[in-house]
């Protein structure tokens, strides 16, 4: 065996798996993709913090696609308990509720998009860092 074959063997045997494990910690969190929860009004009250309202009994997150549709109509509040930001929020036909801000409320490239049911942003901001589509 040559030095060159008994040197590559090394690198192979202990480069590679820190180099996957670099690779995992770095680039992994950038290739995670947002979940979506969708509103089914299953909780108590109409508060966006009580998970038992969304999809999987999880409430949403920043790096979560906020979608109101049939599933449920029932209405939803904003409230100060919430996060107050999200990736997106999708307001598709078929959800005929009302959905009230009582606080700022920040959302993600996803963007906002309404194309029913009634959104009440009252006095509080909207931080939108996507697209608005109202159709």
């Amino acid at each position: 065996m040559s030095r060159f074959t008994i040197y590559f063997s090394k690198i192979v045997k202990i480069g590679f798996p820190l180099m996957i494990g670099v690779l995992c910690v770095f680039v992994g969190p950038v290739l995670a993709h947002a979940a979506t929860r969708t509103w089914d009004g299953g909780g108590t009250g109409n508060s966006w913090s009580t998970k038992e309202n969304w999809s999987e009994d999880t409430a949403p997150t920043s790096s979560d696609l906020v979608v109101f549709d049939g599933t449920s109509t029932k209405a939803a509040t904003l409230d100060s308990s919430f996060a107050g930001s999200v990736a997106g929020i999708s307001i598709n036909s078929g959800y005929t509720g009302t959905i009230n801000q009582n606080r700022i409320l920040t959302v993600g490239t996803g963007g906002f998009s309404q194309a029913s049911g009634t959104f009440n942003g009252g006095t509080y901001n909207i931080i939108l860092n996507g697209d608005f589509t109202l159709s």
